[in-house]
């Protein structure tokens, strides 16, 4: 399946914090979310998605916890067929952000995750203008089929602990 790609990739990129060179397999698929696990890391991902041509573009979206701590680390890898210029403006609910490339990889800033981990978990639509190899720009979004699934099982398998900053409810997560 496409998704088998994703391990190589996470291999290289991902996870190299966490581990040299382990194999990843994927853990649990959920329609267009995959979750992995190794040593005290977990992550789901999926590809962005062209709106013009409803292609599946192979630039991988993570969200990343460290430590199994309930606390998103997001990031954008494109792929040998597209690249990053300094920054990746990307759209998520009518907000826009912007994303710093660093090492390949682009990033949100720091203060930014949570919250745009909060809009994905409300399914807001998350877009960016992202280009290949050959300078042509590309309008893609993400696919939320399957993430709120993917979270949950994230979260039970990891067995993270309560974070009050993903629910609007006292004692409550999202479900």
């Amino acid at each position: 399946m496409w998704r088998s790609s994703i391990l190589a990739v996470m291999l290289s990129f991902v996870a190299v914090e966490a581990f040299a060179a382990e194999e990843v397999d994927v853990d649990q698929e959920f329609e267009s979310w995959s979750a992995f696990f190794a040593e005290d890391d977990c992550w789901i991902a999926s590809f962005f998605n062209s709106k013009t041509t409803d292609d599946v573009l192979e630039v991988y979206y993570f969200v990343t916890f460290h430590r199994s701590l309930p606390v998103p680390r997001i990031s954008i890898l494109p792929s040998e067929g597209f690249k990053l210029g300094e920054t990746l403006p990307v759209n998520v609910g009518e907000v826009d952000y912007e994303f710093i490339a660093h090492e390949g990889m682009a990033y949100p800033m720091d203060d930014d995750e949570m919250m745009l981990f909060k809009k994905m978990l409300n399914s807001e639509p998350l877009t960016a203008v992202l280009i290949d190899a050959n300078g042509t720009n590309h309008e893609a979004y993400i696919s939320y089929a399957g993430f709120r699934d993917a979270y949950n099982y994230l979260s039970r398998k990891c067995d993270f602990n309560f974070n009050s900053d993903l629910s609007d409810t006292e004692g409550v997560e999202p479900t």
